[in-house]
C-alpha cells in the first residue's frame, strides 16, 4: 500500500482483499454492536441519577422519548459529522491512557502516601514511578 493506501483503510482491503475487508467490516460492527450500547447505558444511567423528573425516571414517556432521541442523536453525529472518527480517536486515547496507566499510578502513589509505607528503596521508587509516568505521557501523546 504505502502512500496509495486511502483514507479508509478498510475501503482500501476491501479493494485489492475483498474477503479481508469484509472481516474488517465485520469486527467495526461488532465492536459497535457491542460497545455503543454500553456507552449508552453510561449516559441514560448519569442523566436518571441527576434529578426526580419524569424525564429521569426509568421508562416513562419522556424518559423513553429521551432515550430515542439520544440514539438518532448519535446517529446523526455519526453521519452527518465530518472528522468525528479522528475526534472519537483522540478522547479514546486520552481517557485510555488516564484509565489504563495515569490514575491507577496516581491512586498507587497517594495510597502509599496515606498509608506511610516507607520503601526498602526510595530512589527505586522514584524511577518506577517516573518511568510509569513517561510511559502514559508517551502513549498518551502518540
Amino acid at each position: 500500500f504505502g502512500k496509495r493506501v486511502s483514507d479508509n483503510i478498510i475501503q482500501g482491503l476491501a479493494e485489492h482483499f475483498p474477503i479481508l475487508g469484509k472481516v474488517a467490516s465485520g469486527a467495526i460492527v461488532i465492536n459497535l454492536l457491542i460497545s455503543a450500547p454500553l456507552q449508552i447505558f453510561c449516559i441514560v444511567t448519569a442523566f436518571e441519577a441527576s434529578g426526580e423528573s419524569a424525564v429521569h425516571t426509568p421508562f416513562t414517556g419522556p424518559n423513553v422519548v429521551f432515550r430515542v432521541v439520544l440514539v438518532l442523536l448519535l446517529c446523526v453525529i455519526g453521519a452527518m459529522l465530518p472528522y468525528i472518527t479522528e475526534v472519537i480517536g483522540i478522547v479514546s486515547s486520552v481517557f485510555a491512557c488516564c484509565n489504563n496507566i495515569l490514575w491507577p499510578m496516581a491512586f498507587h502513589y497517594a495510597g502509599r502516601q496515606q498509608a506511610n509505607i516507607s520503601p526498602a528503596h526510595p530512589h527505586l521508587r522514584a524511577v518506577k514511578y517516573a518511568g510509569s509516568f513517561i510511559v502514559g505521557v508517551i502513549v498518551l501523546v502518540f
